[in-house]
């Protein structure tokens, strides 16, 4: 059985559906087997709204997604339909470029990650994790990042960024705060395939060894009242909804002979 998440990534909200999907908001985290439903406000960009969900089964967000066909209200940023998030969307709206990031709709198996003594990033369920096996890494690396960080430690995380951004294959780089629990922000990264994070990571660990780098803020000064923080590392895939169903929006990694 493992957990869903879900990132829900827009710029193009209207002030009245943020208002409903935070009215709505306690009633889907009430709902059997969600550990997290938040709306995140960009930090740099206030336009740029994430919506994180996690819910404790399949099964959970099978029936979380039923209830919604009925009452697509009650579905946050998913409210109006998936069409405004996917392609050619994904840098926003004619009328609403985006400045910064993709929107989209991004579905995983929620996986957490921890640092190991040798300063690789390895996956927390220790016991299925195998060390004959390396599986490939086909795609672009998401990360998703929640912490804590007081707000006076904004204009250098905002630095933080502006730098990081400049990296070659950097495609996101982007830290947002909860609008229910502020004290909670999540930093969404983006990079292009796994070798480039791979140097962008590497470089990290070299800076922190010998200097070179912006420090990152304090983040752990603030108490949180709700979710957990965690590192969590996915291979991105953007979504769609077709006929009711979420598939993946490139068509070349759709099947119908098999259910994966």
């Amino acid at each position: 059985m493992s957990w869903i998440r879900l990132a829900v990534q827009s710029n193009v909200a209207s002030k009245e559906r943020v208002e409903a999907a935070l009215a709505a908001a306690k009633d889907v985290r009430a709902e059997e087997g969600c550990l997290q439903y938040e709306l995140f406000r960009g930090i740099e960009h206030p336009e740029n709204l994430t919506q994180l969900e996690l819910w404790q089964s399949e099964a959970a967000y099978d029936r979380h997604w039923q209830c919604l066909r009925g009452e697509p209200a009650r579905a946050g940023l998913l409210a109006d339909g998936s069409a405004r998030l996917s392609a050619p969307n994904h840098h926003g709206m004619p009328h609403a470029p985006r400045r910064e990031g993709l929107s989209g709709v991004e579905i995983y198996l929620h996986q957490r990650f921890i640092r190991s003594p040798a300063d690789v990033w390895v996956r927390a369920d220790e016991e299925q994790r195998i060390d004959s096996v390396r599986w490939p890494a086909w795609s672009a690396v998401r990360i998703i990042i929640q912490l804590n960080m007081p707000i006076e430690a904004e204009s250098g995380t905002i630095k933080t960024s502006l730098e990081t951004r400049k990296e070659p294959g950097c495609l996101q780089f982007e830290h947002y705060r909860s609008i229910e629990f502020p004290e909670n922000t999540a930093l969404l990264e983006l990079w292009r395939d796994a070798e480039i994070y791979d140097i962008h990571y590497l470089n990290r660990i070299k800076d922190r060894m010998f200097g070179g780098i912006t420090p990152s803020p304090s983040r752990g000064a603030v108490d949180r009242r709700y979710g957990e923080s965690g590192f969590e590392w996915y291979q991105h895939t953007f979504f769609v909804e077709i006929d009711g169903i979420w598939q993946p929006e490139n068509p070349a990694h759709r099947t119908v002979t098999v259910r994966w």
